[in-house]
């Protein structure tokens, strides 16, 4: 009887120095299209934004579904007593506050200033081409 065993690389075998041939599948790493992310890092910022919403859409405690992470920082945020986050919650609850931007100097009004520009040309511009 022969032996006619067909070689897959899935047994183990002898490599170039004396190492093991990995399986086929692992053997030069990813294939295209399946890119490995080894340290796990967002690739963009849709990415991120996604995985966001879904960490803040989830109910922080088991017994009580209706309390997201979202609301439970909006609560926290709303009784802070920090100035700045309660000016934070406002502008999401209402919105923005319209602040004026006061462009004159002590209540008069800011001159206007014309700049004139002069560009020599050194007798390099020869527009002038009336035959001689």
């Amino acid at each position: 009887m022969t032996d006619e065993t067909e070689f897959t690389g899935d047994e183990q075998g002898k490599a170039g120095r004396g190492g093991n041939i990995p399986p086929v599948t692992s053997r030069f790493g990813a294939k295209n299209g399946n890119p490995i992310n080894r340290k796990g890092r967002i690739g963009n910022f849709a990415q991120l934004r996604k995985l966001a919403l879904k960490i803040g859409n989830e109910p922080l405690d088991v017994n009580s579904p209706d309390v997201t992470r979202f609301l439970a920082l909006l609560r926290v945020m709303s009784s802070s007593r920090n100035p700045a986050d309660r000016k934070l919650f406002l502008e999401y609850a209402v919105g923005k506050v319209k602040e004026e931007l006061d462009v004159t100097s002590d209540g008069k009004a800011l001159p206007s200033a014309i700049v004139q520009v002069y560009i020599p040309d050194n007798g390099r511009d020869k527009t002038d081409k009336t035959p001689a």
